[in-house]
């Protein structure tokens, strides 16, 4: 209409600053709400200040966290000068370690500098993105309206289309990638993504988008997260009965992890806790929620 014809071309001319002064006294007995609406469309909310923002918590790291081969393959691949993958998905079984290696990824970048922004989001349901990216639009712009989750989180994905500082965005254990629809941070230079998952799916590899399949740990990480774990203790640790407790559980991350907790809450030897197993007396052979670690509960 003729007010926004005459708006549009009074930002154009003077700018915002002098916006106020230029209107006729028609334009001012518009309504304040559609001014306001106005020149949220027509004068995008400024870019803040702060030189560099963290939204969310990125998970502690694990105890005796191990440096894998997929993670260094993932540092690699995303540190490359040369590469054109923006977004990894991790994707895995439950328990196999996903998100420490996100996190791990995570805390390097941020601790290096390597990024200005970096949002970690607990992406277990799409309403979560959204509000981790409202949030984020609230650090990174100024004058974004905080009563429209959705529209602040879509201010938050023009920010990272438009902006040259680095970014990167962790979507932890999405459930599918339909969740992630309409929300997939936008495929631009100067950002990165990492997606943790336990589903495994041709759709996750799409538009520059790689899977990173996640399993099990090696036989020599498995070994050398376990002498780590019990180092400085007689728990019979001994070469055999280590690659034994290795075999016995698999080599899967989690179920290491609550073994090692268990023989050292209870104070027992590997050969004692390995004959629990082999009764089959699991629900005394894995420890109290309380006695997990945090990373593993």
């Amino acid at each position: 209409n003729a007010f926004e014809a005459a708006l549009r071309e009074g930002v154009a001319a003077t700018g915002p600053a002098e916006l106020v002064q230029a209107l006729d006294a028609q334009w001012i007995r518009a309504s304040l709400s559609e001014l306001r609406d106005l020149l949220r469309r027509l004068v995008p909310p400024a870019e803040s200040s702060l030189a560099r923002c963290l939204i969310g918590v990125i998970p502690a790291a694990a105890d005796c966290f191990q440096a894998r081969e997929v993670a260094i393959r993932l540092e690699v691949a995303a540190g490359s000068s040369e590469a054109v993958v923006l977004c990894h998905v991790l994707a895995g079984m439950g328990g196999v370690g996903k998100t420490q290696l996100a996190a791990a990824y995570a805390r390097r970048a941020w601790d290096t500098g390597q990024v200005a922004a970096l949002v970690w989001v607990t992406a277990s349901a799409p309403q979560r993105i959204v509000d981790a990216y409202a949030r984020a639009a609230q650090r990174v712009a100024r004058g974004i309206d905080t009563a429209d989750p959705a529209t602040a989180a879509r201010r938050f994905m023009e920010w990272m289309a438009e902006t040259s500082k680095p970014w990167l965005v962790v979507l932890d254990d999405v459930q599918r990638p339909g969740d992630v629809a309409g929300w997939w941070p936008p495929d631009r230079p100067a950002g990165r993504v990492v997606v943790t998952t336990r589903h495994r799916s041709g759709a996750w590899q799409e538009r520059r988008r790689v899977q990173v399949d996640v399993d099990l740990f090696t036989p020599e990480e498995a070994r050398a997260y376990l002498y780590a774990k019990f180092a400085g203790g007689d728990y019979g640790q001994s070469d055999v009965e280590i690659d034994a407790l290795v075999d016995d559980l698999g080599r899967l991350p989690l179920a290491l992890a609550q073994a090692a907790a268990f023989i050292i809450n209870e104070d027992i030897d590997i050969p004692v806790y390995r004959r629990l197993l082999d009764e089959r007396l699991l629900a005394h052979a894995v420890p109290e929620d309380p006695d997990l670690p945090d990373d593993q509960r």
